[in-house]
């Protein structure tokens, strides 16, 4: 494996991260805002939320987010109506009313009104008043809060420190029984055992709350209860449990790119991108979005949508690569439907990729709900040339596919299907894909891949499978049945051995087995293109490489394209554009001038750039003229035409070519001048 891949994916993430960091110096918020984000929503918005919101710069993005927030928590998203909300405001309404009577603060910022706010009314309230020696206590008990993260039942109690003033949050390690006692205890005898025994003396279910939190926690007394500790933890954090803040980021990254219907909807999402070469050597990005919801228009029997599919990939200097828009149509009858609703939908493709390292963004709009989801990944296509081990593809299921169209994850014929997540259940059997890419020594004759599963830090499993000393790739299957495996984390490591037994190189993947006996699995949707070796693939990556300022290497890459298409406009038009990067002018204008008659705009401007590039001043105002007499005059194409006639001295027809140009974009300093200098 590359060691250095770990250190690049390592920093594209932290750069990634560092996208959505707090600005130095944030917009002020409007009045309002700062009460919905410091009053309103203050026990409910995550620390995701929160640093989103402050980097917001106008009051249409708040706006925006504040429907996005309360939408991302509205249980029945299918009517008008957000139950969520409505309950949010009446317990705020209801804690001013009740819990601020005994503080100068308002109910909402005391602890009752806090606990009451963020996961609701108690099931019931015992309250303890009048003890002679006990100040006043309550004790909220709670039960089925599974949602929130919290046990299935527990309490929370408040005391009036010192007898006096507000309710305050009580934690049986922190305060102890004692806190609770206003009598004076005799200095002899431990005070905590002592408070324990007069408050037990009262009633024995508060001495018990006095301990732990937990019902039925076994707690010896002097001993902190860390359970109690830990819900008393987990209250702050609780009201972020129902929902999945990183609606938040996307908001921000594609706030350009999503229409203001979509702004609402963000769907989540499990991804996984993998890099796998086909036979012709080129490298693919082969990637699948699981999402959390899928929604279809239901028309006449039949379930439509179509899904916007957006891509992007940007190198380190962040100049964009590869972009890509494909709509995709989905299409389900009543059997399929109901298959889906039972299922997730499961959206997979792929795209060759030129050699290097990269960030990737792949944007989907569902056009029938308007939902979008998204992913953000960084990247490493290997160049080929170093000897290493693929990432790991673990499968859960394979399908003979001989149509010999290209598909995501589909190789040998065979299509895999994997999960995400990497989770199997026993009955399943786990393949295991790979590929050893790169040239080889010659002591890598007699070599082998050395499979080796880990359970924790436990060899569990291992074999060797050989290697063929043909070819300059190595397609590796493995087939795992997972029956006799327990339910546990595990790793799976590949390492190439060499003859001598040295270990080259390695990959590695987690896996996890689960006690349920079938695991339900997504339905998949993969897009269908052309077969492997392909001309398109080698287009699209040629023009990567130009992009890249790769030069000689795009153009060696649409060379091939233009010699197996040697009729294609299209073709040529590629082929050209190189050509004229790397300052080939006159074999730009040879190759295109076959396709001269054909008229196209866009043969007839490369062809006239070419020419006037390379000195054919001639046949660049001929080909301009045309490129007019067809298309029209534009500014710059006019300024070209002007240019080649001074080039062959023709300066009154190179007057009026400028002047015609200057008159629709003035801003030509140099040509201006020119003018002015013919005019004298």
């Amino acid at each position: 494996m590359d060691k250095g891949l770990s250190v690049r994916v390592f920093l594209a993430a932290l750069l990634a991260i560092g996208m959505f960091l707090p600005a130095a110096d944030q917009t002020p918020l409007p009045e309002r805002y700062k009460k919905w984000l410091e009053e309103d929503v203050v026990y409910l918005t995550t620390p995701m939320e929160k640093q989103v919101f402050l980097q917001l710069e106008s009051d249409r993005e708040r706006d925006l987010f504040v429907n996005a927030f309360w939408k991302q928590r509205d249980p029945i998203t299918l009517t008008d109506h957000n139950e969520f909300k409505d309950e949010h405001y009446r317990r705020i309404e209801y804690a001013n009313k009740q819990f601020g009577r005994l503080s100068s603060l308002p109910g909402w910022k005391t602890d009752r009104g806090r606990i009451y706010i963020s996961i609701g009314p108690p099931l019931t309230i015992n309250r303890y008043e009048g003890f002679s020696s006990i100040y006043p206590v309550e004790v909220w008990n709670y039960q089925g809060m599974a949602e929130y993260g919290l046990p299935d039942m527990f309490r929370i109690v408040f005391y009036r420190k010192f007898g006096s003033g507000d309710y305050v949050l009580y934690s049986p390690s922190m305060d102890g029984p004692r806190s609770l006692i206003g009598s004076s205890l005799s200095i002899s005898v431990d005070a905590e055992t002592a408070a324990y025994n007069e408050i037990y003396g009262n009633d024995p279910i508060l001495a018990e709350c006095s301990l732990s939190l937990i019902p039925g926690e076994i707690v010896i007394r002097g001993t902190p209860s860390l359970e109690s500790e830990s819900l008393l933890l987990a209250l702050n954090s609780a009201p972020h449990k129902r929902v999945r803040d990183e609606y938040a980021k996307k908001l921000l990254l594609y706030d350009t790119q999503i229409d203001v219907e979509y702004t609402a909807n963000y769907v989540g999402n499990n991804s996984q991108v993998k890099i796998v070469r086909d036979d012709s050597g080129l490298f693919f990005i082969n990637y699948l979005i699981e999402f959390d919801k899928f929604s279809m228009e239901e028309h006449e029997g039949v379930n439509k949508t179509q899904l916007l599919v957006n891509g992007s990939v940007t190198d380190a200097q962040k100049r964009v690569i590869f972009q890509f828009d494909r709509p995709v149509p989905v299409k389900l009858d009543r059997e399929q439907i109901e298959t889906v609703r039972q299922q997730r939908f499961c959206l997979q493709d792929l795209f060759p990729l030129a050699p290097g390292d990269y960030w990737l963004k792949i944007l989907v709009k569902n056009e029938a709900s308007k939902e979008f989801t998204s992913i953000e990944t960084p990247i490493h296509v290997p160049d080929g040339k170093d000897l290493q081990i693929s990432p790991l593809i673990l499968a859960y299921k394979k399908e003979q596919d001989s149509s010999g169209k290209m598909k995501a994850f589909k190789t040998e014929g065979l299509q895999l299907f994997s999960s995400p997540r990497n989770d199997f259940s026993n009955a399943d059997t786990l393949i295991l894909f790979l590929q050893l890419t790169g040239d080889r020594p010659p002591a890598m004759t007699g070599g082998s891949l050395r499979i080796t599963v880990f359970r924790g830090d436990e060899e569990f499993r291992k074999v060797d499978i050989a290697i063929k000393p043909e070819g300059d790739a190595v397609n590796g299957w493995e087939e795992f049945p997972l029956a006799g495996f327990p339910a546990d984390y595990y790793r799976m490591r590949v390492a190439l051995v060499t003859a001598e037994g040295k270990e080259d190189c390695f990959s590695e993947e987690n896996f996890s087995v689960s006690h349920i006996p079938f695991l339900p699995r997504p339905w998949v949707y993969s897009t269908v293109h052309n077969p492997s070796g392909s001309p398109v693939y080698l287009s699209m990556v040629g023009d990567q490489l130009i992009k890249k300022g790769e030069l000689e290497q795009g153009c060696a890459y649409l060379e091939k394209v233009y010699s197996a298409n040697p009729d294609s406009a299209q073709a040529a038009i590629s082929y050209g554009r190189a050509l004229f990067s790397l300052r080939k002018f006159r074999e730009a204008e040879t190759m295109l001038t076959p396709f001269y008659q054909k008229g196209s705009k866009e043969v007839l401007e490369l062809l006239a750039r070419a020419a006037h590039a390379g000195g054919n001043y001639a046949g660049a105002i001929r080909y301009y003229k045309d490129y007019i007499s067809a298309f029209g005059a534009n500014f710059y194409i006019l300024a070209f035409l002007g240019d080649c006639h001074f080039g062959l001295g023709e300066k009154e027809e190179a007057l009026a070519a400028w002047e015609k140009s200057l008159e629709m974009n003035p801003n030509q300093d140099e040509r201006a001048k020119r003018v002015k200098d013919l005019r004298k």
